[in-house]
């Protein structure tokens, strides 16, 4: 049997333990912390560097529990007659149900805010005479991905 510890050695062998849980569950890597003095752009720069850590955990997850359960749930609800009726061009055919979660959004929503950031740089450099690397960029493709992400209708957008 181990000796009794001091309260001094318990309170260490507790806060390792703390350390550890944190650790594990990433608080040490997550920038957790709320101040009045944040600017917006701080805020940002916060949230996206969280969201990168903990993106493809939270989107693992979305792919393989909630997506199923919500496929799931409607073919449920399909067979037992909850919904009127499919459209004709669904009658007969296979589909698949794509759930587009707050997280998946911001990720794609990340990925277009760094396009619009390169943009604007390639943007500066043609103005100081090398107008020709705005060739490297596919605009209607970029607004198109950034028309779906703010999930704008098909029609709002002509390209």
């Amino acid at each position: 049997m181990p000796p009794p510890l001091s309260v001094h050695e318990a309170r260490e062998d507790v806060n390792d333990l703390r350390g550890a849980v944190r650790q594990g569950f990433m608080n040490d890597q997550l920038d957790l912390r709320d101040s009045a003095q944040m600017t917006a752009e701080e805020v940002k720069v916060r949230d996206q560097r969280n969201m990168r850590i903990l993106a493809p955990v939270i989107i693992r997850l979305l792919v393989e529990y909630k997506s199923r359960v919500i496929e799931r749930s409607f073919f449920i609800l399909l067979r037992g007659g909850y919904f009127d009726q499919l459209p004709p061009e669904l009658e007969g055919q296979e589909f698949e149900i794509e759930h587009i979660s707050s997280v998946l959004k911001a990720d794609k929503y990340n990925d277009i805010e760094a396009a619009w950031s390169l943009i604007m740089r390639a943007f500066e450099v043609a103005k100081m005479g090398k107008p020709e690397v705005l060739d490297n960029f596919d605009f209607d493709a970029i607004i198109k991905a950034h028309a779906d992400v703010l999930s704008l209708p098909s029609e709002f957008i002509e390209l």
